[in-house]
């Protein structure tokens, strides 16, 4: 007998629930490395933010991580999606400096 693990993707888990998330709510994707975390981002979220006229704020913890991030979008060709280093963030905090608004905040490896 031929025990066959199917793995549940983010698409099929999260469905078209995305389309309903409120501003404010939190959304925690809890996943390891290569799980497909980004590709749900790029090829679900950024089509439809797109579409929407909605923007995102991709957040990265190491700057090896944001120019990984920044080569998908820049091979993709996405234009909605914006990334910052946590540290980056932190700086315009507290200097005060305007931070535009986003639709969608990821903050990829926040634990």
């Amino acid at each position: 007998m031929k025990i066959v693990e199917k793995k549940l993707t983010y698409e099929k888990l999260i469905g078209n629930n995305y389309k309903y998330w409120n501003s404010g709510d939190s959304i925690i994707f809890n996943g390891g490395t290569g799980t497909r975390k980004t590709s749900w981002v790029f090829d679900v979220l950024q089509p439809y933010c797109k579409a929407n006229n909605k923007k995102i704020l991709y957040l990265s913890n190491r700057t090896k991580l944001k120019e990984q991030i920044e080569d998908a979008i820049k091979y993709k060709e996405l234009s909605n999606i914006y990334i910052m280093n946590y540290q980056a963030l932190e700086r315009q905090l507290n200097d005060k400096i305007e931070i535009p608004t986003y639709d969608y905040i990821i903050a990829d490896e926040c634990h």
